[in-house]
């Protein structure tokens, strides 16, 4: 069982008119009239002037004291001792970054070498890879010998 549904328009239908309040319209409904005077100073001020802008105040510090803010802040004041922290493990991470990526060279050697063995043709750059073995077997002992 099927519908079929379809827009049917009334014409005695009409849409209905919205219009301005008067002067008059208002007095007789008992709605007040406001009157601005242009020379009184607040009715000349931009629309957002009057409210004070506040400083901004992340989420965490929100809803909270001045006393509890003034507290989270000075606890999070020391952080000079954090950068040098910081720059001897950068050192420490940049070393075993190097370490990491000697490793990964000389296993990629060894699988280009298990190829040559098996008699598969190697290009150049590859063969140059090979010749490289031992300057970066030195590097990588020199590496761990540092850390």
């Amino acid at each position: 069982m099927h519908f079929q549904v379809a827009f049917c328009p009334n014409p005695s239908y009409q849409k209905f008119e919205v219009r301005e309040l008067t002067k008059y319209d208002r007095l007789q409904s008992g709605l007040p009239i406001k009157k601005k005077d242009a020379s009184h100073p607040l009715n000349n001020v931009p629309a957002g002037a009057i409210r004070q802008q506040a400083a901004y105040v992340p989420p965490h510090l929100r809803n909270k004291s001045a006393a509890q803010r003034a507290a989270i802040m000075e606890s999070a004041a020391p952080t000079a001792i954090k950068p040098q922290q910081n720059q001897q493990t950068q050192q420490v991470n940049e070393k075993d970054r190097k370490i990491r990526q000697l490793e990964t060279k000389l296993n990629d050697i060894l699988k280009l070498k298990e190829k040559q063995k098996k008699d598969d043709i190697l290009q150049k750059n590859q063969l140059e890879k090979i010749n490289k073995e031992a300057e970066l077997q030195d590097e990588l002992e020199k590496l761990k010998l540092l850390s």
